[in-house]
């Protein structure tokens, strides 16, 4: 159980009730501190935040659900509003955009065969 409020200090020459002596003199700002012990232990358990956070999108449902950062496939139609750079495909100047016969996009100076 916490103990009774105190009055905070609002200077450093306002000591005693927190440290029972003087500020030294590199001090500045107010410190105070509470010790809670194990007040909140029966507000926080593992079941209370399992089931809070049960809610939530897990990694391994993510997983499932999202494309990884690099590589993975997208299946069906796809449509992107704005433009697509192709990193692997840069260059200087104006080039033909290729696809070969195994579905991969490629830049080419010589119009693509």
């Amino acid at each position: 159980m916490a103990g009774p409020a105190l009055a905070v200090p609002t200077s450093p020459s306002d000591h005693g009730l927190f440290d029972g002596g003087a500020f030294p003199p590199q001090a500045g700002g107010i410190v105070t501190y509470v010790d809670l012990g194990n007040t909140l232990a029966s507000y926080v358990t593992q079941v209370s935040l399992t089931s809070t956070l049960s809610a939530y999108l897990t990694a391994s449902a993510a997983a499932k659900t999202f494309l990884p950062f690099t590589g993975g496939t997208i299946t069906g139609n796809a449509s992107i509003n704005g433009e697509v750079t192709l990193t692997s495909a840069t260059g200087t100047g104006n080039a033909y955009a290729c696809l070969n016969a195994s579905g991969q996009l490629y830049r080419s100076s010589t119009a693509c065969q």
